[in-house]
């Protein structure tokens, strides 16, 4: 049995971000063995900045492997950082 919440916001039109959101969220895995973690955390942060249309994505982790390119049994990384462009132009 998994067990699975998200809670996520979103804004547009800041002073500083055109449009800005923030989700996070849990998995728990009942049934887990007992060598991977059974609990999965993730939080994560947007902005996509008003005067110049770039943004930036950061994101955390803890917990079970959810890629397992690896083959791990549980995964931590504390910060990705991702600039993309808005192509939208409204900016």
């Amino acid at each position: 049995m998994r067990v699975e919440g998200h809670i996520e916001g979103a804004r547009r039109d800041w002073e500083f971000c055109g449009s800005a959101g923030v989700l996070a969220s849990a998995l728990w895995i009942h049934d887990a063995p007992p060598d991977i973690p059974d609990m999965a955390l993730t939080l994560e942060a947007a902005c996509v900045f008003r005067r110049t249309g770039w943004g930036i994505f950061l994101r955390g982790y803890h917990g079970k492997d959810y890629y397992n390119l690896g083959f791990l049994e549980s995964i931590d990384r504390v910060l990705k950082v991702l600039a993309r462009r808005d192509a939208r132009g409204d900016h």
